[in-house]
């Protein structure tokens, strides 16, 4: 039950606004005295001469002999509206600029069209209440209550709202750019086509709140939970999102070109479509998560976790991927050219028909991986391992795979043409039909290998060991150490 009625908050705003006229004219006053007054030279200089020095010393023996009495503290007479009762009350409308309402009571209080900048409404109850097209530029804000409360289309430019609580509010079309909502409840908040630009969520829980196409660019996320989240559409290009949390978040078509997204764990999320270029993702985890056809062009994956995620068709040029983990990965059709994947772990993913011309593939384990028709031209493959690989169809073209175990893999059919493969082991492969012309095998291991009808003109087999391999049909013309 309300204590005050609409007229009675009207006149405490009216005795406010006078305070505050008075206050300022006060304050121009002294500041026009202070202009009149002459300055410390000039008032030395005309400063009559004073009477001799006894009488200079009794008047400051007399001063000192004088006891100050302390002052007592004034009693704040600053009409404010705390600890007040104003639920279910028609406040709309109003004027609070500067009002202090901590710990006032505004349950199911119309605040529509009110101006609350820079007013105090620290530990408030606003639960339910409807402040929609409200202004609280500046506002201070902290541990207040608003579950449920309309905030649509509210500017909240400034505002201070650290550890209050929006759960199930709506924000819709909200503007809270530059505002602090560190360590705030949004669960399952409405904030469709907000905009959060620059705004502080550090460790806010942000589970199941509605972002879709909202602004989130060079906002601060930092450990914020995005739990089963909607962000489709929405724009975080340059925010930080240092240990955020994206379970089964959908991102579809979201924009996070130069976010930083260092150590985000962003698993079982739906990010197809989206943009990531030159955004920073070391040690992410993204397991299970469906990036496909998204466009990570330059962003910095070394050391990310992404064993079983879909990347099918997927943009990844110059992308840094160095120890990353992608287990069972999809990269059906992804271009991954001159990207960066020294001893990444690709253990029977799938990067059939993908542009991997020109990757740094030093030392990663490919054992039982899915090449076949890959475009792999100067690929390097150095001390690669990939056992039971599929490369059937694939183009290695003046790739170099030196040192590299290619036992019990299928090349038939690829084109190998110039690639180098000296010190290879290439125990039991396949490389039926395949073109081998110019090819280095230089003390590689071909023992029991299927070369049937492969080419391998001037291929260069110096000390190569080529026990038991199949050679019907091969054609060794000019090849070099082969007896």
């Amino acid at each position: 039950m309300a204590d005050l009625t609409r007229e009675e908050v009207e006149e405490i705003l009216n005795q406010l606004k006078e305070v505050r006229e008075r206050e300022a004219e006060e304050a121009e006053a002294a500041s026009n005295n202070k202009k009149d007054e002459p300055d410390e030279d000039t008032a030395e200089a005309v400063a009559p001469e004073t009477g001799d020095a006894d009488d200079e010393d009794g008047e400051t023996a007399v001063a000192e002999d004088q006891t100050e009495e302390p002052e007592e503290e004034e009693e704040d007479t600053t009409p404010h509206l705390r600890d007040h009762d104003l639920s279910g009350l028609d406040l709309s409308n109003l004027v609070f600029y500067g009002a202090d309402i901590s710990n006032s009571k505004l349950v199911g209080t119309d605040l529509t069209d009110s101006d609350l900048s820079d007013c105090v409404l620290h530990q408030a109850d606003l639960t339910e209440a409807d402040l929609t097209d409200c202004v609280l530029n500046d506002t201070q804000m902290t541990e207040a209550n608003l579950t449920g409360a309309t905030l649509e289309r509210a500017d909240m430019r400034r505002a201070v709202v650290r550890e209050s609580n929006f759960s199930g509010a709506t924000l819709t079309d909200a503007k809270v750019l530059k505002a602090d909502f560190s360590k705030t409840n949004m669960n399952a908040a409405r904030m469709t086509g907000a905009d959060l630009s620059r705004a502080s969520f550090k460790q806010a829980d942000m589970t199941d709140v509605d972002l879709s196409d909202a602004k989130l660019s060079i906002g601060v996320f930092y450990e914020a939970n995005f739990t089963n989240a909607t962000l489709t559409r929405s724009e975080i290009k340059g925010a930080k999102l240092h240990g955020a949390l994206f379970q089964d978040t959908k991102m579809m078509r979201v924009d996070c070109t130069n976010a930083d997204l260092t150590e985000v764990k962003m698993i079982n999320a739906d990010v197809s479509r989206a943009r990531f270029n030159g955004s920073i993702m070391r040690r992410a985890n993204l397991e299970g998560s469906n990036l496909s056809e998204c466009i990570l062009d330059i962003a910095d994956l070394n050391n990310a976790t992404l064993n079983n995620v879909k990347l099918d068709g997927a943009h990844m040029n110059r992308t840094k991927l160095n120890d990353a983990k992608l287990r069972g990965a999809v990269l059906r059709g992804v271009t991954l050219s001159r990207a960066k994947l020294v001893k990444a772990d690709l253990t029977g993913a799938d990067l059939s028909d993908a542009n991997l011309e020109g990757i740094d593939l030093t030392e990663s384990l490919l054992d039982g991986s899915d090449l076949s028709r890959a475009f792999l031209q100067e690929a390097v493959l150095n001390k690669a391992s990939m056992k039971n690989a599929s490369l059937a169809g694939a183009d290695l073209r003046k790739a170099s795979l030196e040192d590299c175990h290619l036992d019990g893999a299928d090349l038939a059919g690829a084109k190998l043409k110039g690639a180098s493969l000296a010190g290879a082991t290439l125990i039991r492969a396949d490389l039926h039909r395949t073109e081998l012309d110019e090819t280095n095998f230089q003390k590689a291991d071909l023992t029991q290998a299927n070369l049937t009808g492969a080419k391998l003109w001037h291929a260069d087999l110096t000390q190569a060991n080529l026990s038991g391999a199949q050679t019907e049909h091969a054609d060794f013309s000019h090849a070099k150490g082969f007896k």
